[in-house]
């Protein structure tokens, strides 16, 4: 699956240019050590959404951050939730993946939200 990349201005600029859809989630990179998923953003309502504390708008001007359009068909299906919650590795108490274990309690959040959305919508 092809992905498309982009630096913080060009994903501003193809906002502005009405190339990234309403509802679209974009997972932020980061280069400086390895290649480090920060989290995930939500371009919705014409505004680029985040949890608080997780991401700010220096992250547009990084030379060594890099944001991924995360495409329709791969959001979140309740397999994929099943998966998350079945590894082995997906232990709250240990400290060493606090970071791991913070990425997949928001995913499992997304995924929750995605389905209560669908579901509202029947």
């Amino acid at each position: 699956m092809s992905h498309k990349d982009y630096k913080g201005y060009e994903l501003i600029k193809e906002i502005a240019e009405g190339n990234i859809k309403e509802d679209t989630t974009i997972a932020v990179h980061d280069l400086t050590v390895l290649d480090r998923l920060v989290t995930y953003i939500q371009y919705k309502n014409k505004k680029l959404n985040w949890d608080e504390g997780t991401f700010d708008t220096s992250y547009l001007l990084n030379p060594n951050c890099y944001f991924r359009v995360i495409e329709e068909q791969e959001k979140i299906n309740i397999q994929n939730i099943r998966e998350l919650v079945l590894q082995e590795d997906f232990n709250l108490y240990d400290y060493r993946d606090i970071e791991i274990n913070r990425m997949k309690i928001n995913t499992l959040i997304k995924a929750i939200k995605q389905l209560d959305n669908k579901l509202k919508e029947k």
